[in-house]
């Protein structure tokens, strides 16, 4: 594909899980620039587009990763604050993100549904574990956090309106 197609394609927003998103902005590079750089290996120059499309399939069933690295895309992404945080740890990337500090929040927190409630595992500290929680115990999970959820978002509302610097305010949330 190439730029224009990619942006028609992926240029709006495409929705993910519960009220995330993922669009593409822009692109540098393209198929074109993936085979040059495959071919620059071995010293051949340009083929036609019919045996372009077979390198990059090539390239792919096999996990020639380097040369799809000379093309770059430049993604806006909405998730929730723990998916961002894991994602940011992997970092192969730069990144920015939408700060508090120079803009007011709006009021987009992420909920846990009521099938999503995990138990922390007993046997690793950092996963939760396949044990369920019953009805009674989603429902008071959900307004549990309901309630906390509301009390930030006023929290920072009133802090905001009697004039505290946002980055103050922010801690709150």
């Amino acid at each position: 594909m190439n730029h224009r197609e990619l942006l028609e394609k992926w240029g709006t927003p495409q929705p993910v899980l519960d009220g995330g998103h993922v669009r593409l902005v822009d692109v540098m590079g393209d198929d074109n620039s993936i085979v040059q750089a495959a071919r620059i290996s071995y010293g051949a120059g340009t083929e036609t587009y019919r045996k372009d499309r077979g390198l990059i399939r090539y390239m792919m069933r096999h996990e020639h990763g380097t040369p799809f690295e000379m093309c770059m895309f430049k993604i806006h992404v909405k998730a929730p604050i723990e998916v961002a945080r894991q994602w940011f740890r992997h970092r192969t990337f730069s990144y920015n993100e939408f700060s508090t500090r120079y803009s007011e929040v709006e009021g987009s927190a992420y909920r846990t549904t009521p099938d999503d409630w995990r138990r922390q595992s007993t046997a690793n500290k950092q996963g939760s574990s396949e044990e369920a929680f019953n009805e009674y115990d989603t429902f008071r999970l959900s307004q549990i956090e309901e309630a906390s959820l509301y009390g930030s978002e006023r929290a920072y509302q009133a802090l905001t309106e009697t004039g505290v610097a946002r980055e103050q305010a922010r801690r709150v949330l």
